[in-house]
């Protein structure tokens, strides 16, 4: 909702009012915290938990598949930071505010939810380590060939979507790795 309708609103609106309106769209999915249950405080004394905690965290390391799961995600090889540039480069491909707040709002969902519902059926076939890889590697020769497109909204369009179902899939193949490991 806030990237479909940010940038009208703070070009339209009051500037009080459109602060109000954003801080109720950023602020309201909290109020689902009402709702959770909070856990029991435990009987142990801080100093306690700490040490465990840290405890805890050095045998981490020590574990072979954390090591290797730390490697991959220190690498840029899925980052897919282009997405959060893209929005500020619409007017280069000609696609007006409009466009870039309706593929923004929109192509998050519908591109997001490709990328997420197509990690289950890849999952399946191959590991996620070398999926994640492929990945970023694909991703890459996709952001490289878009180069080649004309400067046009279709090719924006293009372009933003096709990078938001690549940096959906990084990012919930990375979460997948992040389950396999603990």
């Amino acid at each position: 909702i806030m990237a479909m309708t940010g940038e009208p609103v703070i070009l339209h609106w009051p500037p009080v009012v459109a602060s109000a309106f954003m801080f109720l769209v950023v602020a309201s999915p909290m109020a689902f915290f009402l709702f959770i249950p909070a856990p029991l405080p435990d009987k142990l004394l801080a100093g306690e938990s700490f040490g465990r905690f840290g405890r805890e965290i050095l045998a981490l390391f020590k574990r072979r598949e954390v090591l290797i799961a730390m490697v991959l995600f220190v690498l840029p090889s899925a980052s897919f930071s282009l997405t959060n540039v893209l929005s500020g480069v619409g007017q280069d491909y000609h696609a007006g505010s409009d466009m870039v707040s309706l593929l923004a709002g929109v192509g998050y969902i519908i591109a997001g939810g490709a990328g997420m519902l197509l990690v289950p059926l890849i999952a399946k076939k191959f590991p996620l380590r070398p999926v994640y890889l492929s990945i970023g590697v694909a991703g890459a020769l996709f952001t490289l060939c878009s180069l080649l497109l004309p400067r046009a909204p279709f090719s924006f369009a293009l372009v933003f979507t096709g990078e938001l179902i690549f940096q959906t899939l990084a990012m919930t193949v990375a979460t997948g790795i992040i389950f396999e490991v603990i």
